[in-house]
């Protein structure tokens, strides 16, 4: 949390005291800074109220009828994704049945993880097959051992170098699995050679049993 505050607090500092020395391009560079940065805490807080609350049982989901495909719109329109050459979103409205805001949080912390942690082509592919709608977010990045495809679900655990990406916590994979779960589905990963899958499942229609 100290990464992206420190950024937030230095920049509006600094406009603060010479707000009129720099050139509008600057500004708006300051700004985006200031403005993803808080993003990205205010994800990494959303995560770790999640991860408390499900310790202690108590995070609540409240199903109604949402569109994957348009929760994926949302998700990429708050995530810089400049860094990538490809982008495809695939698939008809794929509609489920969950909480919209537990869903849009699943579906940001997995395309977050693609940009960060992929190559440069990012696939999300929706389908709905009979009482279940699968998303799938397919990277082009170095695929994971099989050892690490279910440690990387472990609250604070990252296969990766946490030096590289400071913005991560290690807990939103943990997350995007409890809620998926506790709406019906699963959240599971796989690899290929040079190919990583995150493969989302949630129920498309109403559950008998649900929170």
């Amino acid at each position: 949390l100290r990464t992206p505050l420190a950024a937030v607090v230095g920049f509006a500092e600094l406009l603060k005291e010479n707000s009129h020395d720099f050139e509008p391009a600057e500004l708006e560079g300051i700004l985006e800074t200031i403005a993803s940065q808080s993003q990205d805490m205010a994800h990494m807080v959303e995560d770790l109220l999640v991860a408390a609350r499900a310790d202690i049982g108590t995070v609540m989901v409240r199903p109604q009828e949402v569109f994957l495909r348009a929760q994926v719109e949302v998700a990429l329109a708050g995530i810089d994704t400049k860094r990538l050459e490809v982008v495809d979103v695939r698939g008809g409205p794929s509609r489920v049945w969950a909480d919209p805001g537990r869903t849009r949080q699943i579906v940001r912390n997995l395309l977050t993880n693609a940009v960060r942690y992929g190559g440069s082509k990012v696939v999300v592919e929706c389908d709905t097959d009979g009482p279940t709608t699968v998303m799938t977010v397919t990277d082009d990045g170095e695929g994971l051992p099989e050892s690490e495809w279910e440690r990387i679900f472990e609250p604070y655990h990252r296969a990766h170098d946490p030096g590289t990406q400071p913005a991560s916590i290690g807990l939103g994979l943990t997350v995007s699995r409890q809620l998926a779960r506790l709406m019906g589905g699963d959240l599971v990963y796989r690899s290929a050679p040079s190919e990583s899958v995150f493969e989302l499942r949630l129920p498309s229609l109403p559950q008998p049993d649900a929170v």
